[in-house]
């Protein structure tokens, strides 16, 4: 009622200052804020971790499978499989190494029982 009274005898422009709505807009202000710095801290922790585990070549090897050693009995020894680097070119060799010779066919063999 004062607030009314106050406002009749007032010949200007009437404000009514409602305290608890001027904090709630604070609030909302302040916790838009906090949501802003969140997800911008969110959206930088996941762009750092792809970056940092994303597949990146060493822009110094250039070395190319045509590079590897050829595959005979000594270049397939584990000291000198060790020297290869990268590590991608390192396994390949190996496998070239551990797969090489031929493949024999041994004798047909009937697994019946019995026989």
């Amino acid at each position: 009622m004062e607030i009314l009274q106050a406002a009749q005898d007032h010949s200007g422009p009437v404000v009514i200052a409602d305290s608890s709505r001027g904090r709630t807009d604070d609030l909302e202000g302040m916790l838009m804020k906090h949501w802003l710095t969140f997800i911008a801290l969110v959206a930088v922790m996941v762009t750092t971790t792809a970056i940092a585990c994303s597949k990146h070549e060493h822009s110094g090897d250039k070395r190319t499978e045509a590079s590897l050693p050829p595959v005979n009995d000594q270049n397939c020894q584990t000291s000198e499989i060790k020297k290869i680097e990268p590590l991608k070119l390192r396994q390949k060799f190996a496998d070239k190494c551990f797969t090489r010779g031929t493949y024999v066919h041994g004798p047909v063999k009937s697994w019946k029982a019995g026989e």
